[in-house]
């Protein structure tokens, strides 16, 4: 085996070198491959020295590293010998055998190590050797799996993968590193390992490796093949994602993620290969984890296209069905989220942010999964989100998620139906796709890239598809129009044929085609397009743009909506898509060119174009180009550029010319009325006229076009051009000269086309033509010269020319005409054109060539031409000639006859009225027109005309034309009253002159300023010259001549005429004030006078004139006309100043009301008296510093004379004059003129007394004294219906701030006297008994001023009030000593009328004016804060109060001061007490009704003043008033000053506490005010007032005793004790004890009445603080209690049920822990003398505490407990005894301790219960006594007493025997007393069992004792025990199953029917019959046998025993029929 060492032997033994002595290890390698012993030998050499292993020593400690380097080199060139093939050229058992010897170091090294860490399972560290060893292994293996790849199996792998991970266990130093590097190289080379090649263990072993998860996390980011490493265990990893186990979880979770968020990113077989696993995860799982969901949303932020990938492998793939794609889709969708999407609210969530994500493919599912959930939607899915998510994709971008969208397959719910499903969301959806079919273009000035991109051709197919197929086609509820409107907004663009959407509109027709539905206007359109043949591109599309315009054309003129759709039509002119615009042009072309257009659509046509305001200028070409253009080229246009606004332009030009050529209809053109009104037009008249009017405005920017349509359009009219331009002139181009440049271009432009026209006519006609006469046309000319545009007047020149031209022959003679040229229907007027005039040729021709002849001065001045009319009109001469005059007239009436034809068109006509305004003056001349007949003919026609001239602003008229206008008018009206004519003349000449003076203009002030100015100072100058002739010379007077001859030789008609003019301007200017007053505040278009300041001042001045002129006894026609024109200046004066807003700030004022006040003095004419009054109240306002001058007149005739109107008289020593006559009626529209006049002259009078007296108060009361007075002192002259309104609004004008104080004084002053008197005998001074009767006569005395004070605003009241008491302590002063007193308002100037002293006055008038006090505060409102305020007009004191007001405390005060006055020093006339008095009573009736803040306010007031009766009452009246003061105030303000309250009360407490019983009244009734004020503290206790309140404790604690103090005081002490625990708890703990032991003396010995408060106050302590009550108190009270209860007081007292009741709150409130031990303590004393009535209540006591007793506290005291109520049982178990009567109370009270009891509790205490009952010598009551107990326990607690009837049951059992023994025996032994209870417990236990323990033995065994019992109960004679036997029966029957038991019981109770003693026999019986009845259905086996005895028993010899056996046959018969034949 070793020969392959001989070679080598000789060179050893003779080395040469070092290296001979080496052995050559390729030697030893050939020779292991060609010996395999060798082979073998050397391959297991490692292996055999391992064996030698012991102790951790080899062979011996000779194991070397030598061994395992020399093992590793030679196994490492052994394997590589091998060659390219490895380990295939091995043979299997060398591979075993190599195999086996590098795994066995790695399986044995291991095992070698103790285990010195059991619980760990880490092995310990290797050493050097050994970790080197199982670094070859790994060598080694590595080398053999590159040398041989692919070549191990599956099991081979699996084992060495784990010999190498078990070999690099922790600790053992092996780094995770080398084991890493191994794994890679080694399974990198082979094939990948199948998941179930694998175990987890194997992965659990590989992590454990220390930082295994960071290496491996390198090698798969840098080693190829890494990848093999892990992926097997992938599906580990991922079924451990999914796992309970959380540890396991969030392991595999780390090491996924930890791969998935590396740097260098993993390979992507690996990445695809764990998303696979994790999809398919999924799939099988109803539940995705939160670790699965984390893993999958990191592949999807990472490797968004590895888990795309994934997913489409999936589809198709085995076991993946489409539900589980979807459930795919929806997991990826809801990837963004990161959470898990496992519940209905997450799986919406995902899907809405799926929808919205970047990634298509993601949108795409999260589409899908909405519309899913929308399919699935109950009510709890929102569907709005779904419904805005699905919409958010309508404007999404790829074409996938938009089908998706539309998809409708799976014929469910789809997209369709959110949307159609509310008009809103429709609504949005067509806002969201519009915006996606038509972008919106950029704004202008923004870049291109700006630009929205149009949609991709998929995406608009994919959204016309849905739209055409579903949208068009739906008819929704709440649209009718739902179809119409999406094909016009969606589908309709879409229908045009251009190049750059060829394609996309044949997709689009393509649709249409397909669909079942087509909107009407496309009928067939679809099937003609599909017609066409295909040729060159241009011309196909040319064709089916003709086509599909024709065929909606015939569409829409077939239709039945056809004006709706033409309409339709038009309104896409203005749509932003041009080829919506240009589609709609075309077919709006194609409707023109049909034989039905209507003239109305083309109105509506030009209307449209009108409104677009622009017009796209078209490139420059010649005429005949565009015309070729617009016939040849445009539908070629429209292909190639439909965007192009030339484009459109040409269409409008095409159209424009088509409308130009249309046809009248019906009508010829002759017949056409050119010149319409407004209201009327004609539609083909207008229609032309919009038609010029938009070429020649609009497309003035483009010359051919508008030279195109305007030659087409005079080529249609032809002749009627002349009428055509005279109607554009006429209606729309002759307006004033502000018109703007267009219109005066367009009127220009007519014009001169008239002119072209008239021209044309020039030349000479040929031979048969007639001549035509234009002179229609020269009024419209004429016009035109007038225009202030010398461009239209230079039109107008040459058209003047030409008609010169057409009415002169060459020679200057007129020409001859055959024809009048549009004869009578220019101006569309047939009732005014039948009255037009003409002139003759001659006329005609002479005004022509006159007109043409002075033309240059046309060109230079619009108004020359009206100058010229003048001129040729004015003339006067006495010899003109007749022609002349028939010229004249002739020309005027033409003309006028023209204007009267212009009606319909008020501008022109205005315009021709103004050339003709001068001709006015003229027609005043009768001369001029041949005499009045032709005048009077024209009068009409020219007032009509001058009121038309005098409103137009285009006349131009100058003031002073107008001044002498209006004068012409006034002389007209004046000839028209001189000849005494009242016709219709006179009213339209005053009338004209109405509307000329009311017109709305500049200058109308000035004007009429002017006219009056020159009348009145016409009858001035009259007046003048009549005082220079009547009156004396002076010497050196120089009159001039001219003044005199005036005065003397003046007829009476000029002296007279100024007066008469002004008589009728004066009336025309009142009908004119009439409409001023009702528009002062409005415009208005009706005459009206103007708001001028300076014609009031004129106004008035006339009036004066008139006066004076009346004065002056100069001849008037009749009195009367004086007032009339006074009346209807003064009306005119009301008109002007009520529009006056701002006058004029002129010191002086202009404005004289002494005018006014004279009329007042001097009129005797009611009528004209008011007028002049309300006329003064008007001016006030205007003129206060006049009203103030004469403030004194007016009143002097007025203001006293108001109070005589309202039914009084004068006032002595006044003379009323001529007004008295007025103001004595008491009337309504006399009362308002004394309103009227009071709201104007009075402020006046108040602001001069405020200027003199600046500091108020006093001073200014003072200073107004006499003014008020002179209404005071009228007051009982007004009637009574009117005082309180007279003075209420006096002083409300007056300023009641200021005012109303003195006026009530001066009210109370007059009534003084008899308001003491009532006074004194109200207070028993005199008459007592009348008291009522005469405080109600100062009540009716004080009315007018208490109402008076009422009508103002609260606070304003306590101003008042408090200002009246300040003035009646300065009278009281005036009483006491005068000599020092202060200046009071109620003087001593009215002391004359006094007969007593003056002492006497004043006191009277202060005790009055306390009174008025009291009784204004009697319906005082509750606070002053919140009343409203009244209604007192705009005066300033209406507004809040002001922060200087008083407020009550005011009034408190005075009257304190009044009611504690020192009368020391008084004289004894003031009686000072009297004045106290009063201020006592008043002070009681102001703090009854204060607001709470000033009510405690002023009772912290009172209580400070040491007089005890003060303080009494403020005590009485806080206490009652308190507790209604509002929370929110009682919290806030008033908190603060009860503090301070209670500080006063606590002094005034020890200051009167009473020492004893026989206190002071006073001290008694202060002290109980006083408690009762407590009371009312507690009562409505707030915060912070706690420590204030507790001081007053011990006060009141002190007062609860009976025997000091008197029953009121402790009964409001304890009172007020009563509101306090709830209030102040815990704070009372200090004193309960106290209280406690008061409160229970007081229900000892105290008077009943005390004992409901007392009890109550126990009560409320025991609510407030439960806690603190110990045994001390409870004793006092339980041993109360039970002394009443025990018939210690009173039998049957009331306080017996009020003490129970608390008691009662005791139980449940009290602590149990106290109040349990202090019953059982109680019970000692009770157990010593024990009381019926005691013992009832203590144990309903004990009772309902236990009830209320937590279970540990009766645990705590059970044995106690049980021991009362043993003895308790000893005392009461005889029942013969009074105590026996307390049984039921005790057991109930028993019974109630065991309910807290549980089972191992309450057991042994049974025992002892029964132990005591039946234990020893114990007594029959003992035992009964224990059976009522039982009977007790019984009822409460059913079956569950039944297992403690094995303890009683014995001994029952035993007593039964008894009795009948003793019955036998005849020996009572007072066994029958024992029987009824016995009997009862047996019952009511076999009753309640629920059959666990009265089975049918024991029922056996005791059945016969209990039947036996019938003679027992005969014999001892116990009649309750009768019916308790039969019970016990019938129960024992009812429960027992066995027929055999029943048998016997049954047989045993009729065997006793045989007894010898009859009543045995009878109760048998009844006792069978009782059997039978209750139980008769189970007893019928037992008919026969009962039968028997029946029979027996009914032939007994004692009737009774036969009637019972009667009896029970019934009993037996109703349940077994007859029994007769038994």
């Amino acid at each position: 085996m070793f020969k392959f060492l001989v070679p080598h032997q000789k060179q050893a033994q003779k080395p040469t070198s070092q290296a001979d002595l080496v052995l050559p290890r390729k030697a030893l390698v050939q020779a292991m491959l060609r010996n395999g012993d060798i082979a073998r030998l050397v391959v297991r050499l490692l292996g055999e020295a391992l064996k030698g292993h012991k102790d951790g020593l080899f062979s011996g400690g000779k194991f070397f590293r030598t061994l395992v380097a020399f093992w590793a080199a030679t196994m490492h060139d052994f394997v590589l010998a091998h060659g390219s093939h490895g380990a295939k050229g091995m043979s299997e058992g060398t591979s075993a055998l190599v195999f086996a010897a590098i795994i066995e170091p790695l399986s044995a090294i291991p095992k070698f190590k103790p285990k010195s860490n059991s619980k760990s399972g880490k092995g310990e560290r290797y050493d050097n050797v050994e970790r080197d060893t199982i670094l070859t292994s790994y060598i080694l293996l590595a080398t053999i799996s590159s040398q041989a790849p692919c070549s191990l199996t599956p099991p081979a792998l699996k084992v060495i993968i784990s010999s190498m991970v078990n070999a690099a266990a922790p600790g053992t130093g092996i780094s995770a590193q080398q084991l890493v590097k191994t794994l890679v190289a080694f399974c990198g080379t082979q094939n990948e390992l199948l998941d179930s090649d694998i175990s987890a263990d194997m992965l659990d072993r590989m992590f454990a490796v220390p930082e295994f998860l960071q290496e491996i996390v390198t090698a798969l980011g840098s080693w190829d093949g890494a990848e093999k490493v892990l992926a097997p265990f992938s599906a580990i990893l991922v079924e451990r994602l999914n796992s309970t186990d959380t540890e396991q979880a969030s392991g595999a979770l780390l090491t996924l993620e930890t791969i998935l968020v590396s740097a260098l990113p993993p390979p992507t077989p690996f990445l695809r290969h764990v998303t696979s696993l994790l999809l398919r995860s999924s799939c099988r799982s109803s539940f995705i984890s939160a670790s699965v969901h984390s893993v999958l949303s990191i592949l999807h932020q990472r490797y968004p296209e590895i888990l795309k990938y994934a997913r489409d492998n999936l589809q198709g793939a085995d076991h993946i069905e489409e539900i589980d794609l979807t459930k795919i889709d929806e997991l990826v969708s809801s990837l963004s989220l990161g959470s898990v999407a496992s519940k209905s609210p997450s799986k919406l969530r995902d899907a809405l942010l799926a929808s919205s994500n970047a990634d298509t493919s993601v949108r795409l599912s999260g589409v899908r999964s909405l519309l899913g959930l929308f399919q699935t939607a109950d009510a709890g899915v929102d569907l709005k989100s779904i419904y805005e998510a699905l919409s958010a994709r309508v404007i999404d971008s790829d074409v996938g998620v938009i089908e998706a969208l539309y998809d409708h397959s799976n014929g469910g719910r789809s997209f369709f139906d959110i949307v159609i499903s509310t008009k809103d969301n429709a609504t949005q959806y067509l806002e969201l796709v519009s915006g996606v079919l038509f972008p919106a273009p950029p704004h202008p000035g923004s870049p291109a890239s700006d630009a929205t991109k149009p949609p991709k051709r998929p995406v608009v197919r994919a959204h016309l598809t849905f739209i055409v197929n579903k949208l068009a086609s739906a008819n929704p509820d709440w649209d009718s129009n739902w179809s119409n409107d999406v094909f016009h907004g969606l589908i309709f663009p879409y229908l045009l044929y251009s190049k750059s959407r060829g394609k996309t509109a044949d997709a689009v027709w393509n649709i249409l085609g397909e669909a079942k539905n087509s909107h009407a206007w496309i009928a067939g359109c679809a099937e003609a397009i599909s017609s066409v043949a295909e040729g060159g591109e241009a011309e196909r599309l040319q064709t089916l743009n003709a086509i599909l315009t024709g065929r909606i054309a015939s569409n829409i003129q077939s239709s039945q909506n056809k004006d709706i759709d033409c309409m339709e039509v038009i309104s896409k002119l203005t749509d932003p898509n041009s080829h919506v615009r240009v589609l709609a042009l075309l077919i709006i072309r194609e409707l023109l060119k049909s034989s039905d257009a209507t003239i109305h659509f083309a109105t509506r046509i030009v209307d449209a174009f009108s409104r677009q305001k622009h017009f796209q200028q078209l490139p420059e070409m010649e005429e005949d180009e565009l015309e070729d253009t617009l016939t040849t080229k445009l539908a070629a246009q429209v292909v190639n550029k439909p965007n192009s606004r030339t484009t459109e332009s040409l269409l409008y030009v095409a159209i424009l010319s088509d409308i130009a050529a249309l046809q009248p209809s019906g009508t010829e053109m002759g017949a056409v009325n050119w010149v319409h009104p407004e209201s009327k037009p004609d539609p083909y008249a207008s229609l032309l006229q919009q038609l010029y009017l938009f070429a020649n405005t609009t497309m003035s920017g483009s010359p051919q076009a508008r030279i195109y349509v305007i030659r087409t359009l005079f080529a249609k009219l032809g002749g009627e051009v002349g009428v055509f331009l005279s109607s554009i002139w006429l209606q729309f181009c002759c307006k004033s000269d502000t018109e703007d440049e267009d219109i005066s271009m367009l009127g220009s432009f007519a014009l001169y086309h008239l002119a072209a026209f008239l021209q044309a006519h020039t030349i000479s006609p040929s031979a048969g033509k007639a001549v035509v006469d234009f002179q229609i046309l020269v009024p419209m000319v004429v016009i035109a010269l007038s225009s202030s545009v010398q461009e239209v007047r230079k039109a107008a020149v040459e058209c003047l020319s030409a008609l010169t031209v057409l009415s002169v022959d060459g020679n200057n003679k007129r020409k001859k005409f055959d024809v009048v040229y549009a004869f009578d229907r220019v101006y569309g007027n047939e009732r005014a054109e039948a009255e037009l005039q003409y002139l003759s040729p001659d006329d005609l021709a002479a005004y022509v060539s006159t007109l043409s002849g002075i033309k240059d001065h046309f060109l230079a001045d619009g108004d020359y031409i009206g100058a010229w009319h003048a001129e040729q009109f004015a003339s006067t001469d006495d010899n003109q000639e007749k022609e002349s005059i028939k010229y004249r007239t002739h020309i005027l009436c033409y003309l006028l006859s023209h204007v009267n034809a212009l009606d319909i068109l008020p501008k022109p006509q205005i315009n021709l009225l103004r050339v003709i305004t001068p001709c006015f003056v003229a027609a005043q001349q009768p001369k001029s027109f041949g005499g009045d007949d032709t005048l009077a003919a024209l009068r009409l026609v020219l007032f009509e005309c001058t009121t038309r001239i005098w409103n137009s602003k285009s006349t131009g008229l100058r003031k002073d034309q107008r001044v002498e206008l209006v004068y012409v008018v006034i002389e007209a009206a004046v000839a028209a009253d001189s000849k005494g004519q009242m016709d219709d003349e006179n009213v339209s000449v005053k009338s004209l002159l109405g509307r000329l003076l009311g017109s709305s203009i500049n200058e109308q002030a000035y004007i009429i300023i002017t006219v009056l100015d020159k009348y009145s100072k016409a009858l001035g100058e009259i007046v003048e010259g009549d005082e220079l002739t009547s009156g004396p010379k002076l010497k050196k007077a120089r009159v001039e001549p001219s003044q005199t001859d005036l005065a003397v030789e003046l007829p009476t008609e000029e002296r007279t005429g100024p007066f008469q003019r002004l008589a009728i301007l004066a009336e025309v200017l009142a009908s004119l004030s009439v409409t001023s007053v009702a528009n002062s505040n409005t415009k208005s278009d009706h005459e009206t006078l103007p708001h001028s300041f300076d014609l009031i001042t004129h106004l008035l001045e006339s009036l004066s004139q008139i006066l004076r002129f009346q004065a002056s006894g100069a001849s008037i026609n009749s009195a009367s006309s004086v007032e009339f024109i006074c009346q209807n200046i003064m009306a005119s004066i009301d008109g002007v100043a009520a529009g006056v807003r701002d006058p004029p700030n002129l010191s002086p004022t202009p404005i004289r009301l002494d005018v006014l006040v004279e009329i007042i003095r001097v009129s005797v004419n009611p009528q004209t008296l008011h007028q002049a009054l309300l006329l003064i109240a008007g001016l006030a306002r205007l003129a206060p510093e006049s009203v103030l001058r004469n403030v004194m007149p007016v009143f002097t005739f007025m203001g006293v004379g108001a109070v005589a109107m309202a039914g009084g008289g004068s006032k002595a020593g006044i003379e009323i004059g001529g007004g008295m006559s007025m103001l004595s009626r008491d009337d309504g529209y006399g009362w308002g003129i004394v309103q009227k006049t009071v709201d104007s002259i009075v402020p006046v009078m108040v602001s001069s007394l405020k200027e003199s007296h600046p500091s108020g108060g006093l001073d200014l009361y003072i200073g107004a004294r006499d003014f008020l007075r002179v209404f005071t002192d009228a007051a009982n002259h007004i009637p009574r219906h009117r005082r309180t309104n007279f003075f209420s609004h006096l002083v409300t004008v007056l300023g009641p701030k200021d005012f109303l104080a003195p006026v009530c004084l001066f009210l109370i002053e007059k009534s003084a006297n008899k308001i003491v008197r009532s006074q004194q005998y109200l207070l028993g001074a005199k008459n007592k008994g009348k008291g009522k009767e005469k405080d109600t006569d100062a009540q009716s005395a004080l009315a007018l001023p208490t109402a008076l004070v009422h009508h103002f605003e609260p606070w304003l009241q306590v101003l008042v009030l408090a200002e009246m008491l300040r003035e009646s302590e300065r009278l009281l002063g005036w009483a006491i000593s005068p000599s020092d007193a202060e200046k009071t308002l109620l003087d001593d100037s009215s002391l004359e009328e006094h007969s007593v002293s003056p002492a006497v006055v004043f006191r009277r008038r202060a005790q009055a004016i306390i009174t008025f006090v009291g009784f204004a505060a009697k319906t005082f409102p509750a606070s002053t804060s919140s009343k409203s305020q009244n209604n007192t007009g705009a005066m300033d004191d209406a507004q809040p109060p002001p922060q200087d007001s008083s407020n009550l405390s005011d009034v408190v005060s005075i009257l304190i001061a009044l009611s504690t006055k020192n009368i020391s020093g008084g004289s004894s006339e003031a009686k000072i007490e009297d004045i106290a008095t009063s201020a006592r009573l008043s002070l009681t009736r102001v703090l009854s009704v204060m607001s709470a803040v000033d009510f405690i306010d002023t009772v912290l007031l009172m209580l400070s003043n040491n007089d005890h009766l003060i303080q009494e009452g403020a005590l009485s009246l806080f206490s009652t008033r308190l507790p209604r003061i509002a929370v929110p105030v009682r919290q806030g303000p008033v908190s603060v000053v009860i503090l301070k309250i209670c500080g006063i009360v606590h002094k005034v407490l020890l200051s009167h506490q009473p020492k004893h019983s026989t206190a002071p009244t006073t001290t008694t009734t202060i002290t109980t005010s006083a408690f009762n004020a407590i009371r009312a503290i507690g009562s409505t206790l707030c915060s912070g007032e706690e420590s204030a309140v507790t001081a007053l404790v011990p006060l009141l604690v002190g007062a609860v005793d009976v025997k000091s103090n008197p029953e009121n005081v402790v009964s409001a002490a304890v009172r007020a004790l009563i509101t306090l625990p709830s209030k102040l708890g815990p704070r009372l703990i200090p004193y309960l004890r106290d209280i406690v032991s008061r409160a229970v003396n007081v229900l000892r010995e105290g008077p009943e009445g005390l004992t409901e408060d007392t009890v109550q106050l126990l009560h409320n302590l025991l609510t407030a603080i439960p806690t603190f009550w110990s045994t001390t108190e409870l004793n006092h009270v339980i041993k109360l209690y039970l002394d009443h209860c025990g018939g210690g007081f009173t039998a049957k007292s009331p306080a017996v049920q009020v003490v129970s009741n608390f008691m009662r709150s005791i139980a449940k409130k009290a602590p149990s822990k106290v109040l349990l031990p202090t019953l059982c303590d109680i019970w000692r004393s009770l157990e010593i003398a024990p009381n019926t009535g005691a013992l009832v209540e203590y144990f309903d006591l004990v009772k309902r505490s236990l009830r209320s007793a937590a279970r540990p506290a009766i645990q705590e005291n059970l044995r106690p407990l049980f021991n009362i109520f043993l003895s308790a049982f000893g005392l009461v178990k005889d029942s013969g005894t009074t105590l026996g009567t307390a049984s039921a109370s005790t057991i109930s009270a028993f019974v109630e301790l065991v309910v807290k009891l549980n089972e191992p509790t309450f057991r042994p205490l049974f025992r002892r219960l029964y132990d005591w009952a039946f234990a020893g010598e114990s007594d029959i009551n003992t035992k009964i006594m224990f059976y009522r107990v039982y009977i007790g326990l019984v009822d409460y607690f059913k079956s569950l007493m039944n297992p403690y009837m094995t303890i009683l049951l014995p001994p029952s059992i035993e007593i039964l025997k008894s009795c009948t023994n003793a019955a036998e025996m005849e020996d009572d032994n007072n066994l029958g007393l024992l029987l009824p209870p016995v009997l009862e417990t047996l019952t009511k236990s076999i009753a309640c069992d629920d059959g666990s323990f009265w089975r049918d033995d024991k029922i056996a065994q005791l059945s016969p004792l209990i039947v036996a019992q019938i003679p027992v109960c005969i014999k001892l004679n116990i009649s309750e025990a009768k019916t308790l036997l039969q019970e016990c029966i019938v129960a024992g029957a009812e429960t027992v199953g066995d027929d055999s038991v029943l048998k016997a019981m049954n047989l045993d109770i009729l065997m006793h029917t045989r007894s010898e003693d009859v009543k045995t026999r009878l109760f048998a019986l009844t006792c069978t019959e009782t059997l039978w009845r209750a139980n008769g259905s189970k007893l019928l086996g037992f008919v026969a046998e009962t039968a028997t005895f029946i029979a027996e028993c009914c032939e007994d010899e004692n009737d009774l025993v036969t009637r019972e056996a009667l009896k029970l046959k019934d009993a037996v018969e109703s349940v077994a029929g007859s029994i007769s034949g038994l």
